[in-house]
């Protein structure tokens, strides 16, 4: 009974390697995605001077498509108020990463997907 128990523990225990590899393979392609994502919603707002409601709301259901996430679980900060030419604009995507990580059995939780992008404004006054 022993020995079953810990060929059980053991496979497990593999199963979990063998695919941590491919886990972080998908944390990393949200990564890229949320970067490509507010990058391109800050030269979206770069006409403008600032995110408009609209931006925001593309950001949000854009990356709520691609990766699954519910769109109540992602948190952005931005530039909302009209900026001068020559002013930063900033954006700031915050999301669960949504994959089983190994190390959160230990508690070591993944940490969120995080994904920041800055420019200068462009908008005439």
């Amino acid at each position: 009974m022993k020995t079953a128990i810990a060929w059980w523990l053991a496979l497990l225990f593999m199963l979990f390697q063998w695919f941590q590899p491919m886990l972080t393979n998908i944390y990393v392609m949200k990564q890229s995605i949320a970067q490509n994502l507010v990058e391109t919603a800050v030269n979206r707002a770069l006409i403008d001077g600032y995110f408009t409601p609209s931006n925001l709301t593309w950001l949000v259901n854009t990356y709520s498509q691609v990766t699954g996430t519910l769109p109540s679980q992602v948190t952005i900060e931005a530039t909302t108020t009209p900026q001068p030419r020559g002013d930063a604009i900033t954006c700031t995507l915050k999301a669960p990463s949504g994959a089983f990580y190994l190390l959160a059995l230990l508690g070591n939780p993944q940490p969120p997907i995080v994904a920041n992008a800055s420019a200068t404004s462009e908008a005439l006054s």
